[in-house]
């Protein structure tokens, strides 16, 4: 059994499921640079141990708030492109990852949070979990083609274009989950999730995930690079933040 918790990550393993637990809670888990990090490593860490099964949750009030704008106009252009594209690295880290992965969220899970709930195999929300990605609020493009293939062109445009929060009821409707269930439930979705991962060996559960991965990964990439290279970022960050929402 691994138990390490090194603020802002938290991991128990059995050396069969990895559970991922943000541990920022002060901060509703809001990704600054050092969640993102280690989050990257925790899942490099279970791809290199074998993990059958990945699983990511939030400590606290909420799965995640997502990107962290505190001390905003101490950071330059620069490096909050650098933080964006860190980002786009751990979602891409989590959807190639050829192990299951599953997301479970509750409370307001936003922005980049929502990118990494969304980037998971699958994804279980409680009954009070909300979703909102206002990330073309301040021009930056991150997951969007994720997002498309989740739930589609036409609801991707409605949630993206305008920001808008959806419920946990929306939210499944639309496939951006798979699941709604109670957080007393979430052990037996644990277990759920195991017996399937366990059913195929680690070579085919690899293949089928390769296969039913979703997105473009080097489009994605560019895609996010141009919009966070535009000059002004740290200007159009600041005037979303400040502004009304």
């Amino acid at each position: 059994m691994i138990e390490t918790t090194t603020p802002p990550v938290a991991v128990h393993s059995d050396g069969v499921v990895y559970r991922v637990i943000l541990d920022r809670p002060e901060k509703r888990n809001s990704l600054n640079a050092d969640l993102v990090e280690a989050l990257i490593g925790a899942v490099g860490y279970a791809r290199e141990e074998g993990a059958r099964l990945i699983v990511f949750q939030g400590e606290g009030k909420s799965f995640s708030a997502g990107f962290d704008f505190t001390d905003l106009s101490n950071q330059s252009d620069a490096v909050l492109a650098h933080r964006f594209l860190r980002l786009e690295t751990l979602l891409q880290d989590v959807a190639s990852a050829e192990i299951p992965t599953l997301a479970m969220a509750h409370g307001p899970t936003f922005g980049a949070g929502a990118d990494l709930f969304a980037a998971c195999d699958t994804r279980i929300v409680a009954p009070d979990s909300t979703f909102r990605f206002p990330g073309l609020r301040f021009d930056v493009v991150l997951g969007t083609r994720r997002i498309i293939d989740r739930i589609g062109t036409e609801s991707a445009r409605s949630v993206l274009a305008e920001g808008r929060t959806i419920t946990a009821d929306e939210a499944f409707a639309m496939g951006l989950a798979t699941k709604i269930a109670d957080r007393d439930d979430w052990p037996g979705v644990v277990d759920t999730a195991l017996d399937q991962a366990s059913s195929l060996s680690p070579e085919a559960a690899a293949s089928l995930s390769r296969a039913l991965s979703v997105g473009d990964f080097d489009a994605d990439f560019a895609d996010l690079a141009r919009s966070v290279a535009t000059p002004g970022l740290q200007m159009r960050i600041k005037n979303y933040v400040e502004g009304p929402r």
